[in-house]
């Protein structure tokens, strides 16, 4: 593999290894050469651990209000075989990759190499090397992109990670006295914890909790702003179903 395409390939990862033969191995594939020391199975191993991390510690900074299950959700989005796969075509790994004759170049082969580049960048210059090819590139993909637009959380999941994260109760969902005769498509139920409540109105049962618990949520992340008390006592939300 010529020096000049891995001083290339540098230049579009945005990082300058200071050991060039660490990129050159986490390039090599084991078809290539079989000897284990020589090919990039070990840098692949070692670059999931480390785009693991690196993924996870980017999304929890890039989204503070979201609960575990999301980034969880989240993380396993960014890190799909698909997603490193066509991050190491845009930074045309595949071209840079060195297999054996006649060895095809798929999707599963271009993440691994992926993976493999980010163990030898951590190899080279620690999680903050690392990291930056992550936040760089796989951070600033399509996926990550779409994330808001792709995830809605439910609301009532939304309070329970909230409430969980903190080692809080769950909520109590309770309807509130019998449906009114005059008006037979509205249902109204309270959601309660930690000594605040929230009433919400809608034309399904289900629909009114999760309004409920939008609003309830909201209530508990403004009590506990610094210097901030919090409303007190029980509101009742206008009626409609969750957004």
């Amino acid at each position: 593999m010529a020096a000049s395409d891995l001083r290339a390939l540098e230049g579009r990862l945005g990082y300058c290894f200071s050991d060039i033969e660490l990129l050159a191995q986490a390039l090599t594939h084991r078809s290539a050469d079989k000897v284990q020391e020589s090919c990039n199975e070990r840098l692949e191993f070692l670059g999931d651990a480390v785009l693991a991390v690196a993924v996870r510690d980017a999304l929890y900074r890039r989204y503070p209000s979201a609960g575990p299950g999301a980034l969880t959700r989240w993380a396993e989005a960014v890190i799909n075989n698909q997603n490193l796969a066509d991050v190491a075509g845009s930074l045309e790994l595949g071209q840079c990759l060195k297999v054996g004759k006649g060895v095809p170049v798929p999707s599963k082969l271009l993440a691994d190499g992926l993976e493999a580049v980010i163990g030898a960048a951590y190899l080279d210059g620690g999680i903050r090397a690392a990291g930056s090819i992550v936040k760089r590139h796989l951070m600033a993909s399509n996926t990550v992109g779409q994330l808001p637009v792709v995830e809605r959380i439910h609301p009532k999941t939304q309070l329970q990670e909230w409430l969980q994260a903190r080692g809080q109760p769950l909520p109590v969902y309770r309807p509130v006295g019998d449906r009114d005769p005059g008006r037979a498509s509205t249902y109204e139920v309270e959601a309660r914890v930690l000594g605040h409540s929230i009433r919400a109105e809608a034309d399904r049962r289900k629909a009114a909790e999760a309004i409920a618990a939008e609003h309830l949520l909201a209530l508990l992340v403004a009590a506990e702003a610094p210097g901030t008390t919090g409303p007190e006592g029980s509101e009742r939300p206008s009626a409609g179903r969750p957004r």
